[in-house]
């Protein structure tokens, strides 16, 4: 491999770059300078593209193209009355002369004039980078559109303080023909193509549709579909899109009007809210999916996205758990972050669909949105913080307190592992560890005091180890949603792209109704975590009939993974172990937070595979499970306890009690016509399968018992 060191060719010093090694000619041997000038400095010459000839200035390369190749290098005076004159006469010099006009530098502030000057030159003049090794992208098969040597046209644009603009412009392109395969599309062609995107129409439609237009289009008569692409995913080029009038338009039509619970643009007023001010922004969003959400749910979240400048807006939502993922419920996207805003859009949104009141609730722990619920409606018997909150909070304030990266990225990775620890007693170990750590280091210390005052006085908020498993498993839904939102929010979040945000985040909303946004996703995870079972050379042990002791020699962690008792036909499955995600548990941390078939389960039924290949008593699920015949017991002695099971009267009792309440669940349902008996029966029936599984577990606990002292006095 080669080394990018440069060398001092006077004291032979090295320096890691080119600009370094100019810098040291210019501070160590400033005497030396202009004899080495052309070697040290970047682009020292310019080359003549039709004969090689190369100038160290400008004007004599000029020169070079009027008296050897005779072209005329006279520049053409213009003057505008403002910049939108300049930059539409500019876009159509470029649209009839098929080429492009870049800025080479930034913009240049003059004294004379108080202005400033910005030089364009033509985008096929300069040198293309060098031969770049392990490249993994082909070059394009027109090649560079740089042509290695200069090109001299440019235009030289002076802008007064007045906004009036004067130009010089030398037309004469040398070198390269002017053709539409070495241009990029402009601006108003990556907005037209955006408004056809965005009707849903299919890209093979669109290409189609412009390849046959009689216009003579230039660049969009080259265009592909991965063109199209590139605009979908280009946040930018929607600044144009929307305009204010639009945006009205969006929140005014009829497929979407029923979703806008409040709408007020800029320029106007809110009735009845007098401390609105004229230039707020407010469009929150709740359709009728979402209200029945409301209502349902006791779990809830409450998050936010903050803008980082004006052009920006901030969005803030409720969501709340359905079945297996996470759905918004409510959204607000607004210019304002005060309590008047985050009190109107509550106030609007409870008065739309009903008081509730949620029994757990996320939150961040300096939440606008939670502060303001809580100034204005009950407050929840429990609340949590979410970890991605606590760390996202962890990540802001060490970047204020620590200034070393090395020590900033050592204490957040310290306290994250700190959060995601699974046992109480581990929590207080490795606690210990960092805080013997931190105390011995000074420029941690601001980042200490602040985490022992605002986190260490009460780790149940955030800690794993003090949350109960479904806990830490609605924790994980919140957060994926999370992440989708954050998705769309750091593309869309300007003020000008609010139309795409909000059809995307109403998108979401449907998605995770439907269900559709999580089953792909827990697919994928299962094949994943079966695959790294296969690869990694995990260890199984047999604890017991319904338990086995996982060792990952990779982390160096031991896992336990016990049988569960509820059997399902449903299609989270396997397709290589043939077992879905309920027939075990684990201990770790991928099953607990997100109730995943994580690899210590893959690796058991790999195990239980082999070892039925091999002619094993514990072969399958099935097999390892304890029959009614194993535990028949003809005589027990006194001090034992007597266990008599009849196989077939008790199968057939049990299938007349399942038929009775079958048919009282069946009535149940039938008189079940509000909401509030959709909650009466909810709360009646919450306790039924955790109580159900616990019996089961100490009815196995009991029998096997049984079954060992048995053997044993046998």
């Amino acid at each position: 491999m080669l080394s990018s060191q440069k060398t001092c060719q006077i004291c032979s010093k090295s320096v890691s770059s080119e600009k370094s090694l100019r810098r040291h000619y210019l501070t160590a041997h400033p005497e030396s300078l202009e004899s080495r000038k052309p070697s040290i400095c970047r682009n020292s010459s310019i080359d003549c593209p039709l004969c090689g000839h190369s100038s160290k200035k400008l004007p004599e390369l000029l020169k070079h193209f009027s008296n050897v190749h005779d072209f005329s290098m006279r520049e053409e005076a213009h003057d505008f009355v403002c910049t939108a004159d300049f930059l539409k006469w500019k876009q159509e010099v470029e649209r009839v002369t098929k080429s492009l006009f870049v800025k080479v530098r930034g913009t240049t502030h003059l004294k004379c004039v108080r202005g400033k000057k910005d030089i364009f030159v033509c985008h096929r003049s300069g040198k293309c980078r060098g031969k770049i090794s392990n490249r993994i992208r082909h070059k394009k098969s027109q090649g560079s559109q740089k042509l290695n040597a200069f090109c001299p046209a440019r235009m030289k644009v002076v802008v007064t303080e007045g906004d009036r603009v004067f130009l010089n412009f030398l037309p004469t392109h040398v070198g390269h023909d002017c053709d539409a395969a070495h241009l990029r599309l402009s601006q108003s062609e990556r907005e037209m193509l955006a408004k056809k995107m965005d009707s849903k129409r299919p890209m093979d439609d669109i290409l189609q549709e412009i390849k046959n237009s009689p216009e003579p289009l230039g660049r969009l008569k080259l265009l592909t579909k991965q063109d199209l692409y590139n605009v979908s995913r280009d946040p930018g080029v929607l600044t144009s899109v929307y305009s204010g009038g639009e945006i009205s338009e969006w929140a005014n039509d009829p497929e979407r009007n029923s979703s806008v619970l409040i709408f007020k643009p800029h320029g106007s007023a809110l009735e009845g809210v007098p401390e609105l001010e004229n230039d707020d922004f407010i469009l929150c969003l709740l359709n009728e999916k979402q209200k029945t959400l409301f209502c349902e749910s006791d779990c809830v979240s409450f998050d936010s996205f903050e803008a980082s400048s004006p052009s920006e807006y901030n969005l803030f939502y409720i969501a709340c758990i359905i079945g297996e993922t996470a759905s918004p419920c409510a959204l607000l996207i607004t210019n304002r972050q005060d309590s008047t805003v985050l009190e109107l859009f509550l106030r609007t949104v409870i008065s739309s669909t009903g008081v509730i009141s949620p029994r757990v609730v996320f939150h961040e722990r300096e939440s606008l949105l939670f502060n303001a619920w809580k100034r204005s409606f009950n407050h929840p018997s429990e609340e949590l913080f979410g970890s991605w909150q606590v760390e996202h909070e962890w990540r802001k304030v060490s970047s204020q307190l620590v200034k070393t990266p090395h020590k900033k990225l050592q204490i957040c990775k310290s306290v994250k592992s700190l959060m995601e620890v699974s046992r109480t007693f581990e929590f207080t170990e490795l606690l210990n560890e960092i805080t013997a750590s931190t105390s011995a280091c000074d420029e941690v210390e601001a980042f200490d005091s602040y985490f022992k005052e605002k986190f260490l006085n009460c780790p149940s908020l955030w800690a794993r180890c003090y949350r109960p498993p479904k806990a830490i498993e609605i924790n994980s839904m919140f957060e994926k949603l999370y992440r989708n939102i954050k998705f769309v929010y750091m593309r869309y979040k300007m003020c000008e792209t609010v139309c795409k945000m909000s059809d995307l985040l109403m998108d979401l909303v449907s998605e995770c109704v439907s269900g559709d946004s999580c089953k792909p996703g827990r697919l994928k995870g299962i094949r994943s975590q079966h695959k790294m079972a296969v690869d990694g050379d995990m260890s199984v042990d047999q604890e017991d009939d319904c338990s086995w002791k996982v060792s990952d020699p990779q982390s160096g962690d031991t896992q336990i993974v016990e049988k569960a008792c509820m059997s399902c036909q449903c299609r989270m499955k396997c397709s290589d172990c043939g077992y879905c995600t309920h027939a075990y548990s684990c201990s770790c941390g991928e099953f607990v937070s997100g109730r995943v078939m994580c690899k210590h389960i893959h690796a058991v039924c790999l195990s239980l595979a082999s070892c039925g290949a091999n002619g094993s008593k514990f072969n399958t699920l099935q097999d390892s499970t304890i029959s009614d015949s194993d535990l028949v017991v003809e005589t027990v002695e006194e001090d034992n306890l007597e266990v008599i099971i009849n196989g077939d009267v008790a199968n057939e009792s049990i299938e007349e009690g399942k038929l009775e309440i079958q048919e009282d669940f069946n009535t149940i349902l039938s008189m079940i016509t509000t909401t509030e008996d959709v909650n009466l029966v909810k709360n009646a029936f919450r306790l039924i399968l955790p109580t159900l599984c616990a019996m089961k577990n100490a009815s196995n606990t009991q029998l096997m018992k049984t079954s060992e002292e048995m053997s044993s006095t046998g």
